[in-house]
């Protein structure tokens, strides 16, 4: 089978795009293709669970000693003396290093990864990203408003852009496991509780969620918020929950390993998010039969079924989450329905088989159009 390279900027963090590639590569592999994973930076626990799978792993050593220089100058050397058929990139800075690298070494096609709209990003980003998209072979993004936002701000055509959802083994996620509790989990027995799962940073809004919590305690509901991340924002979310009076409902309890152990013990989901491209945490909070209120924002309301599957509110508005999660919290049957209609969603159509196979056959739509298949 053809070589893939899957260059990475770094796999210390446990995000959306790090996710995607720790599951992908090793179904890739065993489907018979000679997929290798560069990250950029070196180390993390991910990096070392591909290893355990027979991945190939390359760690260019990326750091503040070594710059992008350096790291370019080993893939350079890398790549010349094995060279990849294709090359599929994830996160920004892979991205530009890649398709740089590849050109200078007239290696193609070259697959750029979009996972996210990444609104923060300078111009300066964005000018690089323009001048260059007639390196790339083909776009590959999360959904149809990452799609969007790439074809009006980077002027990307829409023939040089697949949409390729995230997927996730529905398998994992059993409702059925609800029997013991993670070791540390917060919420006292017999009180409904609402997880939120992702990075604790300002896009994630995680303050409107919090805020929607407290309309909702003080008229009297009695439940528990628990959020599971990490992020820069945790000092101040917990400022605010202690000025609000919330210390004893809502609850931090950082990074756990395995979403999959606590998702099946809350009764409802959040994803109070600013943006989102596809959330990996969403689909898994679904396939785990959970209801959902979500921001409509970016490719959630692609997934979320508003009223069937769960309950979209707009944005930074504490008043129309607290509404929904009102309606959930009250009515255990409209739970149970739409956390079963959103497992089933996510089964039919965002299946870690579909995307593993749509993937496929873009790679070999790119290698005969290139004579290497």
């Amino acid at each position: 089978m053809p070589r893939l390279d899957w260059l990475i900027t770094e796999m210390h963090v446990t995000g959306g795009a790090e996710t995607y590639v720790r599951r992908l590569a090793p179904r890739l592999l065993r489907a018979g293709w000679d997929v290798r994973v560069i990250a950029l930076a070196g180390g993390g626990e991910l990096l070392e669970e591909l290893r355990s799978e027979n991945v190939p792993v390359v760690e260019l050593g990326l750091n503040r000693r070594a710059g992008f220089a350096a790291a370019f100058s080993r893939l350079l050397n890398l790549w010349r003396a094995s060279r990849p058929d294709l090359v599929h990139t994830h996160l920004y800075h892979a991205g530009l290093v890649g398709r740089l690298a590849a050109r200078w070494l007239n290696i193609g096609p070259v697959v750029v990864h979009q996972h996210g709209a990444e609104f923060a990003r300078t111009r300066l980003r964005t000018i690089l990203d323009a001048s260059t998209l007639g390196w790339v072979s083909r776009y590959v993004v999360s959904c149809q408003a990452v799609a969007d936002v790439l074809m009006a701000r980077e002027g990307i055509p829409p023939a040089q852009i697949s949409v390729i959802y995230n997927g996730l083994d529905v398998r994992n996620f059993k409702r059925a496991s609800r029997a013991r509790h993670p070791d540390s989990w917060p919420v006292p027995a017999g009180s409904l509780s609402v997880g939120c799962v992702g990075r604790l940073s300002p896009e994630k809004g995680q303050s409107t969620l919090i805020q929607a919590a407290s309309l909702l305690i003080d008229q009297g509901r009695d439940f528990h918020v628990v959020f599971v991340g990490e992020g820069s924002q945790l000092l101040e979310l917990l400022e605010q929950c202690n000025r609000l009076g919330l210390e004893d409902n809502i609850h931090f309890v950082g990074h756990q390993q395995g979403a999959a152990g606590w998702l099946v013990h809350f009764d409802i989901f959040a994803l109070p998010s600013a943006w989102e491209g596809i959330s990996l945490a969403l689909l898994e909070a679904m396939a785990a039969g959970l209801p959902v209120v979500a921001t409509a924002v970016g490719g959630t309301p692609e997934v979320v079924l508003d009223g069937q599957t769960g309950l979209l509110v707009p944005p930074g508005d504490p008043q129309a989450t607290a509404a929904a999660l009102e309606r959930l919290l009250s009515d255990p049957a409209l739970r149970q329905e739409m956390g079963a209609a959103g497992r089933a969603r996510v089964s039919a159509s965002f299946a870690i088989e579909g995307t593993q196979e749509q993937l496929e056959q873009l790679y070999q739509q790119l290698l005969e159009q290139h004579g290497l298949q």
